[in-house]
């Protein structure tokens, strides 16, 4: 819900989503909900790794051999890799309390939570601490990408990544916006 108190200001207040009739199979409407939507993205990580070239034109993106073997490389390493191995093989600590999770299922978390807001995983937190590790190992190649943000200066897709992945500053569910 977004009230605008003036022409300075918004007010951002997220209200739960009702509950609602329907055969959730036992499960809260919320977790119903959050089990279809990690269906769906687990749905899209599967065809990464049997059928690449579905998945690249879920988002417009034109298949190519090259394409597809990268994709379905890309897929079948979130499939069997955890974030313990993953750490591992790129010199990265990792926590003791995630080495056992799949990557795939870390992927799932992070696009719920970025869809959800108030993104969880920020540094102090294990996840947080292995993603924020990963982005600097990265951090070089991101550097070399030439993205512009809408102001047109080079944006620091270091940043941009941490804040999709943790909140850092506004809380999402409630906030108050300065517009002017």
């Amino acid at each position: 819900l977004v009230t605008l108190k003036s022409e300075s200001e918004a007010v951002i207040e997220t209200l739960p989503a009702p509950d609602f009739e329907w055969d959730t199979g036992g499960r809260s409407c919320k977790q119903y909900l959050q089990d279809m939507f990690d269906s769906m993205i687990v749905n899209i990580l599967d065809d990464m790794k049997t059928d690449p070239a579905r998945m690249l034109g879920k988002f417009g993106a034109k298949p190519t051999p090259v394409l597809n073997f990268a994709v379905r490389r890309a897929g079948s390493l979130l499939d069997r890799l955890t974030l313990g191995t993953f750490c591992r093989l790129l010199f990265i600590p990792c926590d003791g309390s995630v080495k056992k999770i799949k990557l795939k299922e870390l992927a799932v978390e992070l696009v719920r939570c970025l869809f959800e807001g108030n993104q969880p995983m920020v540094e102090g937190t294990p996840k947080g601490d292995v993603l924020l590790a990963f982005l600097k190992r990265i951090n070089p190649i991101l550097k070399l990408i030439d993205v512009k943000t809408f102001d047109g200066k080079k944006a620091d897709l270091y940043e941009l990544l941490k804040h999709s992945a943790g909140n850092y500053e506004t809380d999402d569910y409630n906030a108050v916006l300065k517009l002017k």
